[in-house]
């Protein structure tokens, strides 16, 4: 089972679009997978003004606890996972390490890198 992990700029840019994440992600995975997003990711939203709406989306995902304080760290630390990002400074420090990424390309697709 594939494990896909949400960064915070996806998971907002996924709602700024009106993109339904797991809707989605079945229609471009041909395998089954589960979602994950680190404890620091869920912090950082629930500052964010859309609140309700981004805790809805991600109320059933499994969080994944980390010693690190930077959340681009904690991510970069965690191996077997798939990551689901719009930042790019962090898809370029993923792909050095040989990690996919699933990003967004145009309002309403997403793409796997």
């Amino acid at each position: 089972m594939l494990k896909i992990l949400l960064d915070t700029s996806f998971i907002i840019d996924s709602i700024k679009y009106k993109i339904d994440i797991k809707d989605n992600l079945k229609a471009i995975l041909l395998e089954p997978f589960e979602l994950f997003i680190i404890e620091k990711t869920l912090k950082e939203l629930e500052k964010k003004r859309l609140n309700k709406l981004i805790l809805e989306m991600i109320k059933d995902l499994n969080i994944i606890k980390s010693p690190l304080t930077h959340v681009d760290e904690a991510i970069l630390s965690l191996e077997g996972y798939l990551v689901a990002t719009q930042d790019k400074e962090l898809k370029r420090r993923l792909k050095a390490k040989s990690i996919k990424t699933i990003s967004i390309i145009s309002k309403g697709k997403y793409i796997i890198v």
